[in-house]
């Protein structure tokens, strides 16, 4: 399925360094637990999620966490020393509030060496900028934006999924350098995301 027609998405960078020959196994819950860790994020700060009942069944990759066109679309894998992943997702409000949940998550992760207030910069300008963005076109839904220094999570049962899930990022052997986002005005094209 195509990704969801937006006026402009929020690209996430991470970075990653691994030993010289890391285990595919290891690559891939690396891949699979930062989307857990998204898909969390955004069900406990963002309303319209509200109605997910997690349990034991939402760790299984075909559980429907989160609706299709929420979900982190890949706009480049590069597996070689140092991975790096490049996402995007359609910039609306509640999007916003999930990010900062991932990076406040995060920081509990110490090999995760994340510049807080660069971070929380990036958060403010980007809120600012989706909210410009809402007030001149009709496309993007309106949400309330998460408050100028904390989104929190509404439910413990979504608290315990991410600690659960930044306790398994922590035990892989790749391990985070990098993690950024921005907001861009269009999908890259197959040849910008080659490079």
């Amino acid at each position: 399925m195509a990704i969801t027609r937006s006026v402009a998405y929020i690209e996430i960078t991470v970075r990653g360094e691994e030993e010289k020959y890391p285990l595919l196994a290891d690559v891939n819950s690396f891949l699979y637990d930062f989307n857990l860790l998204y898909e969390f994020a955004r069900i406990g700060s963002d309303p319209a999620h509200n109605k997910h009942n997690l349990s034991q069944y939402s760790w299984r990759r075909n559980a429907r966490r989160i609706d299709q066109s929420d979900q982190l679309r890949v706009v480049r894998l590069r597996h070689e020393s140092p991975l790096l992943l490049v996402t995007v997702i359609p910039a609306v409000a509640a999007a916003i509030g999930g990010l900062w949940v991932m990076v406040q998550t995060t920081e509990k992760i110490t090999n995760w060496s994340i510049n807080r207030e660069m971070l929380k910069l990036q958060r403010d300008k980007l809120r600012l900028e989706v909210a410009a963005l809402e007030r001149s076109t009709q496309e993007l839904p309106h949400a309330e934006l998460p408050g100028p220094m904390v989104a929190k999570v509404r439910n413990d049962d979504v608290q315990v999924f991410l600690n659960n899930t930044a306790n398994r990022l922590q035990l892989n052997p790749v391990r985070i350098t990098e993690f950024d986002f921005k907001l861009i005005r269009r999908l890259p094209s197959q040849t910008d995301s080659e490079r």
